[in-house]
């Protein structure tokens, strides 16, 4: 991966999670960039429309054999849930969810001609940028202590699809589960070293020395991690933020405890109590600063982020201060919204509406005043020049800095 971002898995099998405009707002609020959704409810897409949320949604084993028998039906399932949900930022599909380790032979069979078809249906859409991939469980490894004599369990089927991913560039997905491996090692794994902390595991085979268990599956692009549940045994060896600290990036297994999930520790993986949105974990996801140099409509800048030109000269700030300032690195601030110590927990979001509004604790405490005049798509660009400037559709200057060349 290029860039290394933690997100959240948002799974909705539960009657009491709150409306899905209220999660995505809470998704925002956390600072949360990516999100995985293991169905593509056509409400759930809605609600993520306009967000600038990266999703990696998922069509479940008991469909895509089907759905995805061939390019022609691929293409009715694209034009169905990514061309008719084209406001909603769908970056990445899981055709299939551990497939290799809980289906029978003929959904195992089906799962990369399914994969094969979907791109190609993609492609065809004009939706070429869009990842095809599939989530494994932790167990497509076999003998996986020691590290060194871990191996693919069944290789006839992994090879050509780990082959086919890296040649049209997708991630390879696994779901790791730390809470698990520590439980069932039989004392052979210390807390620390399961908790991907500082914990030293000698491998008997080679000598080598693993300080976290996250140094054993470096193999994988993207990672769903889960925490300890918050009931059942050892339910209090908590503290896991160095679980979203060791890897390139990683969802985070789940946002929600799902109460219609089979009784017992499948019911308590979430972070938050969907009822009153109280953390069970306080967990700082640590995504990085937008690098791209562009603000399109329904992203937020929070507290702490910011968005740099494609020089890397120039920087659009969201200060903890609530002040949102552009700077010249390395020579000092161009300009400022002037709404330093107005609020806290501010952010900046740049409306459907056209206008640019700083908010602090639930009021507008800025605005650039081009309410109206966006005239469509618009853009908020920090310009190579040192200019941060909002254009229309017509690519007509509405809004500047007027910092050009300083």
């Amino acid at each position: 991966m290029a860039d290394a971002w933690t997100g959240i898995c948002f799974g909705e099998d539960a009657w009491n999670i709150p409306g899905r405009a209220e999660v995505v707002e809470k998704f925002r609020d956390l600072g949360i960039t990516h999100v995985r959704l293991y169905h593509t409810y056509e409400a759930t897409l809605e609600a993520f429309a306009g967000s600038g949320i990266q999703l990696t949604v998922g069509i479940t084993n008991e469909d895509f054999v089907n759905a995805l028998s061939t390019v022609g039906s691929a293409r009715n399932w694209v034009n169905t849930y990514i061309v008719g949900h084209g406001d909603s930022n769908i970056v990445a599909v899981t055709v299939g969810n551990e497939v290799f380790s809980s289906a029978v032979d003929n959904v195992k069979n089906a799962l990369l001609p399914s994969m094969q078809n979907l791109r190609e249906a993609l492609n065809q859409a004009g939706k070429s940028g869009i990842k095809v991939t599939t989530a494994h469980s932790f167990d497509v490894v076999t003998n996986i202590f020691p590290p060194s004599s871990g191996q693919f369990a069944d290789t006839g089927r992994m090879q050509p699809l780990v082959n086919w991913l890296a040649s049209v560039g997708s991630d390879f997905i696994c779901n790791i589960y730390p809470y698990f491996t520590y439980m069932n090692s039989n004392g052979q794994i210390t807390l620390q070293f399961g908790r991907l902390e500082s914990g030293s595991v000698k491998d008997s085979n080679n000598g080598k020395i693993y300080t976290d268990q996250g140094h054993t599956a470096h193999a994988f692009d993207v990672v769903t991690n889960t925490f300890p549940p918050s009931s059942g045994q050892f339910a209090d060896i908590g503290r896991m933020q160095p679980l979203v600290n060791w890897l390139a990036s990683a969802y985070i297994f789940a946002m929600f405890d799902e109460n219609q999930k089979d009784a017992g520790l499948e019911q308590s993986w979430g972070l938050y109590n969907p009822t009153n949105f109280d953390a069970k974990y306080t967990i700082n996801f640590g995504n990085p600063p937008t690098l791209i140099n562009r603000i399109t409509p329904g992203m937020r800048l929070t507290s702490g982020q910011f968005v740099y030109s494609n020089n890397e000269v120039y920087r659009l700030n969201m200060q903890p201060d609530c002040n949102l300032v552009l700077y010249h690195i390395g020579v000092g601030p161009l300009w400022a919204s002037k709404t330093q110590g107005s609020a806290t927990d501010c952010y900046m979001e740049l409306q459907h509406d056209g206008n640019a509004v700083v908010y602090g604790g639930g009021v507008a405490r800025w605005a650039s005043g081009t309410w109206g005049r966006n005239d469509g798509a618009h853009y908020i660009e920090v310009q190579d020049d040192g200019n941060t400037v909002m254009y229309n559709e017509a690519n007509q200057a509405i809004w500047h800095t007027n910092t050009r060349g300083r």
